[in-house]
């Protein structure tokens, strides 16, 4: 029996054109028309016993219409292969390819803007993250930075980003241990390294600075890791996402807020959910997508009439 609604968590969104992608642990895809707000379309890959099939995380760029989705894409519950990525091309709704790595666990999925290349971000037994064209989604990198950890301890990429400055890629990794690396693609190393002791749950990136939450904490830095702004919070940070070019929208498990970019002052409430809030987009300059409830279904919220 066909579901409208999601039957478990959705774990991200992406706009293409006026529709709405979403993709959850229930091991399917869906394709909203935001129209009429109907269910255009269920994309299903290999649905398996257990968790054998589900997604975790997923990236789109909507210049090449690609979608690109990770989790435990094996054939059956007694082997993990949460090392591959399928490439749907959305043109068609179709399997493209499947990349894989077998050197560690997909923790993130991030396209660059201009949609040339996909970033990688890997876990156990390897921290690192690799960098794929997305002509024929062929390995162009792989970066691998554990030398320089604890080698006892366990790393995981929790959030990556990639901005396009000048004629160089920058890529913005932060791990679960308080460390934020930021890799030239031109220079092909490190650029600039910090670790702030802190377990950072979210990480937004723009043109000129870096945003860095944790729990109860917000902090914002340069391109070269000098602290600009930094602000104590009531809540813990777990999802952040540019709401225009002044302000940021910043959620807790269940509330989210608004911010100012250049200050970082709190600007006022936005809503509150009654489920955890996994992820919200920014459709307009006057509303927000958001998974709502505990049903998974998907609300758009005025957040200037919240």
């Amino acid at each position: 029996v066909e579901s409208q609604t999601h039957s478990n968590a959705i774990r991200t969104m992406f706009l293409k054109n006026i529709d709405l992608i979403t993709v959850s642990n229930d091991k399917t895809i869906k394709i909203w028309d935001l129209k009429n707000y109907q269910l255009k379309n269920t994309l299903y890959g290999h649905i398996g016993v257990g968790y054998a099939g589900r997604l975790n995380y997923a990236a789109y760029n909507q210049n090449i219409n690609k979608l690109a989705v990770s989790g435990d894409l094996a054939e059956n519950q007694e082997n993990y292969e949460m090392y591959k990525i399928r490439i749907y091309d959305m043109n068609s709704n179709k399997i493209y390819k499947t990349i894989e790595n077998h050197e560690g666990i997909v923790s993130h999925l991030e396209f660059t803007a201009d949609g040339k290349y996909l970033i990688i971000g890997f876990t156990y037994p390897f921290y690192h993250f690799s960098i794929f064209e997305t002509k024929d989604f062929n390995l162009v990198n792989d970066i691998k930075i554990t030398e320089r950890y604890d080698g006892r301890k366990y790393y995981k990429i929790n959030k990556l980003k990639i901005i396009k400055k000048n004629d160089d890629y920058l890529v913005v990794t932060v791990s679960d241990q308080g460390d934020i690396d930021i890799y030239s693609k031109k220079q092909n190393k490190i650029s600039n390294s910090i670790n702030i002791q802190k377990e950072i749950t979210s990480l937004l990136v723009d043109k000129n600075n870096i945003y860095i939450g944790y729990d109860k904490g917000l902090e914002k830095y340069d391109l070269n890791l000098n602290l600009q702004q930094k602000v104590f919070l009531e809540h813990n940070l777990t999802f952040m996402n540019e709401l225009n070019k002044q302000t940021l929208l910043i959620c807790s498990e269940t509330v989210c807020f608004q911010y100012d970019k250049k200050s970082l002052a709190f600007i006022k409430k936005i809503f509150a959910n009654t489920d955890s809030i996994s992820t919200a987009l920014i459709f307009d300059e006057n509303t927000i997508i958001t998974p709502f409830g505990k049903n998974q279904e998907i609300a758009l919220i005025n957040f200037k009439t919240n």
